[in-house]
C-alpha cells in the first residue's frame, strides 16, 4: 500500500523496518523510550480492514461479522493510545499493485460505525480524505464528511486545501463542509499549508502526473514500452490534451511544462541540462515546452529528475492564504508532513513559515507560527 501512496517501496520498509509487532500496542511499545520527541499517530483504516480481512481488503465491502471485527481491532487500537481515527476514500490512493486501498472499498455504514467508535473514546479525532480534496467537493461528499463529524460528535479534518488566486471560488466551495457539520453539530476542518512545498517528479516512478485522468494508462506500462509510447506524437498529442482538460481539476497546475526546472540528468544527450528551464531549452530546439520536456526524459530512459515551478506564488494568492489562516474552519497543516520522501519534503514547514514571518513576505505575526 505504501509504495505508491507514500513513495515508500516495499524492499525498503522490508529491510528498513522490524516487524517484530503486531498490534497497534505492539506497535506503540516499540516506540516507549526510543523516540526523542513527542510523537502521536491515527489509527489509520487500510491497516486495520487488512488486519481483519486479509488480501480481500482489496475488492469487497466488509460483511456485518467482519466489521464488527474490524470495529473491535479499532476500539483496542484507541485504548492503546490511538488518538483518533483515518480514512481515505480518494482516487488517487492506490496500491503498489494499482488497486485501490482497502479504505476505499468501505461502505457509508463502515465508516459510519468506525467513526461513532471514536467518538466512545475520549478526546479523539478524525481524518478523512475524499476524492473532492484535491479541488472541489460534490454534494454528496460535503455531506459525507458532516455526517461522520457528527456521529462521531468529533472533529474530522481533511487534507489539503490548495490556494490559489486563478480558482478563487475553491475555497469557498470548500469550506462549505465545514458549514454544513456546523448544522449537523459536528466540526470538519480544512488543513492547509502556509509555505509552498518544493516537489521533484520522474516519469520512471510513480508521481502526481499519475493522477491526471488517462495517463496512468501510459506511465503503467513496462519502462520500454513506456518510453515507445511518450515517443509516439499521438500519445503525446493525447496525454497534453488530458492534463488541460476540466477533468484535471487541480492536476492543472502540473501542465505548466515551460516552467519546469530540469534537475539530475543522465545521458550524454542531456550534458549541461541541469538548472534549466525547460521553455528555455525549448527556445533553443524550436520545439514546444511539452515536446522538449518528454525529449529530455525519454533521452534519460526517464531517470531525469523534474522540479515543477508553483503557480500559485503569487501575490494574490498569498493575500488570500493569510486571510484563511484567520478562518476557524481552517488549520495550519499538512496531514503527512513527512511523507514522499522520495519526492518532496514538508515537515519542516513551521520554521519555513516562521522564517517567512520574520525576513520574507510578513504577512501574518511571528507569533502565529507558534501558536499554530
Amino acid at each position: 500500500m505504501m509504495a505508491q501512496v507514500e513513495g515508500m517501496p516495499l524492499p525498503a520498509l522490508e529491510a528498513g523496518i522490524d516487524w517484530n509487532w503486531e498490534t497497534f500496542a505492539d506497535y506503540l511499545n516499540r516506540l516507549e523510550g526510543n523516540l526523542g520527541v513527542n510523537a502521536g499517530f491515527l489509527v489509520g483504516h487500510c491497516a486495520i480492514r487488512r488486519y481483519v480481512m486479509g488480501d480481500e481488503a482489496v475488492g469487497r465491502e466488509a460483511t456485518d461479522d467482519e466489521l464488527e471485527a474490524i470495529t473491535a481491532e479499532l476500539g483496542a487500537a484507541l485504548d492503546a493510545g490511538g488518538m483518533g481515527f483515518s480514512f481515505t476514500l480518494s482516487t488517487s490512493h492506490s496500491d503498489g499493485d494499482g488497486q485501490p486501498v482497502a479504505s476505499r472499498w468501505a461502505s457509508t455504514a463502515e465508516l459510519t460505525a468506525l467513526c461513532v467508535e471514536t467518538g466512545k473514546h475520549p478526546g479523539t479525532t478524525l481524518e478523512g480524505i475524499v476524492p473532492g480534496c484535491l479541488d472541489r467537493f460534490d454534494d454528496d461528499e460535503i455531506e459525507l464528511l458532516a455526517q461522520l463529524s457528527a456521529a462521531a460528535d468529533r472533529p474530522m479534518n481533511w487534507n489539503v486545501l490548495t490556494v490559489d488566486s486563478k480558482v478563487p471560488d475553491r475555497i469557498g466551495r470548500q469550506l462549505a463542509a465545514s458549514d454544513r457539520a456546523a448544522e449537523l453539530g459536528g466540526r470538519v476542518v480544512a488543513l492547509t499549508m502556509p509555505v509552498q512545498v518544493p516537489m521533484n517528479m520522474s516519469l520512471l516512478h510513480f508521481c502526481g502526473l499519475w493522477l491526471i485522468p488517462g495517463w496512468r494508462d501510459v506511465l503503467d506500462c513496462p519502462v520500454d514500452e513506456r518510453i515507445a509510447r511518450l515517443r509516439d506524437p499521438e500519445v503525446r498529442a493525447s496525454l497534453a490534451e488530458l492534463a488541460t482538460s476540466p477533468d484535471a481539476g487541480v492536476l492543472l497546475r502540473l501542465a505548466d511544462w515551460g516552467s519546469y526546472r530540469i534537475g539530475d540528468t543522465f545521458s550524454d544527450a542531456n550534458a549541461g541540462l541541469k538548472g534549466q528551464i525547460v521553455s528555455d531549452v525549448a527556445a533553443e530546439r524550436g520545439t514546444s515546452d511539452f515536446d522538449t520536456l518528454l525529449d529530455i526524459v525519454t533521452a534519460d530512459a526517464l531517470r531525469t529528475v523534474l522540479w515543477p515551478n508553483p503557480p500559485d506564488d503569487d501575490d494574490e494568492s498569498w493575500r488570500m492564504r493569510a486571510e484563511l489562516w484567520d478562518d476557524p474552519r481552517a488549520m495550519i497543516g499538512g496531514s503527512d508532513a513527512g511523507a514522499h520522501l522520495d519526492r518532496m519534503c514538508g515537515a519542516p514547514y513551521p520554521t519555513t513559515w516562521l522564517r517567512d514571518c520574520l525576513h520574507g513576505r510578513k504577512l501574518t505575526s511571528v507569533e502565529m507560527p507558534c501558536v499554530s
